[in-house]
């Protein structure tokens, strides 16, 4: 209650009630879980507020667990509670606005209304509306725990006119919201459960791991180690990332007891191999997209991961974390467009794929995995199964490559990766999903346009904000991006969405590692809605019938393998084939 977003809540419940009930005089029923050790401010504001507000207060020093268990004994009645969690707040990325406890828990609903509030519309609020807070907010002090773990926050550390005495800005001056809890005790128990998250390590030098890294960190992982295809691009990276440990050989990543969780990277044509082995050495995967050079590895991948199901075995789609598209979902799910979807229309604008390219590599090859349609394009097959929950069933695509060389690759090896496709996919409800991607557009900035539409209404994600419309009425935003990134990552030629799903898909991993004491361990629930091998091995099914139309010019059929394909077969095929043409 003395936090600035339990104030707020407790400010919103109290306006409902008036508003709706206004003969309503009954104190209302606040838990109060008493840290061992609070600062005198916190209790006094209690005080204050159960007057101010007349609150019955029940105070109970214990864990909330426990304290919750007492109150629903001494309550049997009560079905819900009100929260004034945040997402930013520790284990709470993942939660629903209406959500049970867990399973292990005292069961009551928890009622969240505050949960997409960010630090500064806590702080509006608070000053718009005049709200009384904690005195503590006006020292320095951000986060509020107790007074073994709270400081006041340095970023607000100011000095005054003559430099000589170093004060502090109130909370509600900080524009950071990823320091909000820098004042929390570093030496406390948050940092000691951080110690246990799984050391990392990374396969691969590209633009991805150079973001990724500032983002792990932030988290509360350690990066152990980096692989590279040659020596001196290890050394280089773990140079400038300030990584300790380099090398150019798998197995000296893979075998590290200092890591348990493997980001595979690097080019398609090794995602499989090193996934299934990392696997078997029982180590958790995050593999790039696509899921391999194709379904017979997407495959082999696959068989990997229901071996082990008790590791992570995930595919790199953050898209399925930015807010814009989780909202976009739930909007789906609570029938938001009031009837069904009929079209999805999707088109990705972005610059150059091969502008960068010092010298030709993978991401020029089509067949080595590189090019719109796998690069984005399997973004865009997977989103569209994340949003509907339906997978193509029949695809018509054109791909093309028009840029075959640059001023760096203009040699003997030309360009055959595509930089643009169009495609369309009808699921298996009926839905038409069209899609165009466009790379072929030198210094274009990102553009990003989803539609899904309805016969009363659509919803759109344009860069990372969500819009919609329905019953004729005006086009109204449901979602504004204004969140900043919460760590530092350096400029990156990649789309600042899928940075900031990258941030979200981070928090997501730190979320499911926490909780579990044992070094690596993990829950599934943080992590539920990430992409899984199953779910690459569809994507690559896809792709592939993709550029089989392309070729034949026909709708083809979307076939997901079952089985690896007969080499002895196909080597016989061949011979034939040779024979034939010799004879």
């Amino acid at each position: 209650m003395h936090r600035a977003d339990c104030t707020v809540l407790l400010h919103l419940v109290l306006a409902v009630i008036k508003k709706k009930y206004a003969q309503y005089t009954q104190p209302i029923f606040c838990l109060y879980v008493q840290s061992e050790s609070p600062f005198p401010e916190q209790d006094e504001f209690i005080q204050h507020s159960k007057t101010y507000y007349n609150l019955e207060i029940m105070t109970i020093k214990s864990g909330i667990k426990d304290a919750l268990q007492e109150t629903l004994k001494k309550n049997p009645n009560y079905k819900a509670c009100f929260m004034g969690t945040r997402r930013t707040d520790p284990y709470s990325s993942y939660l629903q606005v209406f959500q049970m406890t867990d399973a292990n828990w005292p069961q009551i609903m928890r009622v969240s209304p505050l949960l997409d509030w960010h630090y500064c519309d806590i702080w509006d609020y608070l000053l718009y509306y005049k709200v009384p807070y904690c005195t503590l907010y006006d020292m320095g002090f951000t986060s509020l725990g107790n007074t073994e773990n709270t400081t006041r926050n340095p970023s607000l550390i100011y000095r005054d006119q003559f430099e000589e005495k170093e004060m502090y800005l109130p909370a509600y001056k900080m524009w950071k919201e990823n320091t909000e809890r820098n004042g929390r005790n570093s030496n406390g128990w948050y940092l000691a459960r951080t110690r246990m998250l799984p050391g990392i390590g990374l396969f691969g030098t590209g633009p991805v791991v150079k973001v990724l890294v500032p983002i792990l960190r932030e988290n509360g992982f350690k990066i152990e180690a980096v692989w590279s295809r040659t020596l001196q691009d290890a050394q280089e990276i773990a140079r400038d990332l300030n990584i300790p440990f380099f090398t150019n050989k798998i197995d000296d990543v893979l075998l590290r007891k200092d890591v348990d969780l493997i980001f595979v990277l690097c080019s398609p044509n090794l995602h499989a191999q090193i996934s299934v082995k990392a696997l078997g050495i029982g180590k958790h995967i995050v593999c790039d997209k696509p899921a391999g050079l194709n379904q017979s590895d997407a495959l082999k991948m696959v068989r990997a991961g229901q071996y082990y199901p008790s590791l992570i075995s995930l595919i790199n789609h953050p898209y399925r974390f930015l807010p814009a598209f989780t909202h976009m979902r739930k909007a789906i799910k609570d029938d938001y467009l009031e009837s069904p979807i009929t079209l999805i229309d999707i088109r990705i604008q972005s610059g150059s794929l091969f502008v960068d390219n010092d010298s030709f590599d993978w991401k020029c090859d089509d067949i080595m995995g590189g090019g719109a349609l796998n690069l984005i394009g399997s973004h865009v097959v997977d989103l569209v199964t994340f949003l509907t929950g339906h997978r193509a069933i029949r695809v018509h695509g054109v791909v093309r490559t028009f840029t075959k060389t640059t001023n760096n690759i203009n040699g003997i090896r030309h360009i055959s990766a595509p930089d643009f496709c169009s495609f369309q996919m009808e699921l298996s409800d009926g839905i038409l999903v069209t899609a165009t991607l466009n790379s072929h557009t030198v210094g274009s900035s990102f553009q990003q346009e989803v539609m899904i539409c309805s016969t009363s209404g659509h919803l759109v994600v344009r860069g990372g904000d969500l819009f919609g419309r329905r019953n004729r009425g005006n086009e109204e935003v449901l979602y504004l991006d204004v969140e900043d990134l919460q760590c530092a990552v350096p400029n990156s030629t990649l789309p600042k969405p899928f940075i900031k799903g990258i941030c979200k898909m981070g928090s997501a991993l730190r979320e499911a590692f926490l909780p579990v004491k044992e070094k690596a361990g993990w829950v599934k629930e943080p992590v539920c809605s990430a992409a899984n091998f199953d779910d690459g091995l569809y994507v690559q099914a896809v792709l592939s019938a993709i550029r089989q139309s392309s070729n034949t010019r026909q709708w083809v059929k979307v076939d997901i393998m079952t089985k690896q394909p007969d080499t002895n077969a196909l080597l016989s095929a061949a011979v034939r084939r040779t024979a034939i043409s010799m004879s």
